[in-house]
């Protein structure tokens, strides 16, 4: 599964919440401000993850009392998106 987590670090309060309920995604900074472990950074710290481990990024979203941590379930593509045929509702039917 793939999904997406962001965290608001400018409105972080460094309460060490979300790394102490799942530490494989987030760690603190040098003054414990939260970060996404492997993630881009700047005023919003970003990753995405593709493993089973959704329910414990979850649970450190929850566990934040500022809410401001994302966890966002990432969509898949659909099969049909490049596909070169026409999609079979959209295919006039004709009796025989």
């Amino acid at each position: 599964m793939t999904y997406k987590i962001e965290v608001d670090r400018n409105g972080c309060i460094a309460c060490a919440n979300c790394y102490t309920v799942d530490p494989a995604h987030f760690e603190g900074d040098s003054e414990g401000k939260s970060r996404v472990i492997g993630g881009q950074s700047n005023g919003t710290s970003t990753g995405t993850f593709d493993d089973p481990k959704i329910a414990e990024a979850q649970a450190a979203e929850s566990s934040c009392p500022v809410n401001v941590i994302k966890v966002t379930e990432e969509k898949q593509l659909s099969r049909y998106k490049n596909c070169e045929h026409e999609h079979p509702a959209s295919l006039a039917f004709s009796p025989s």
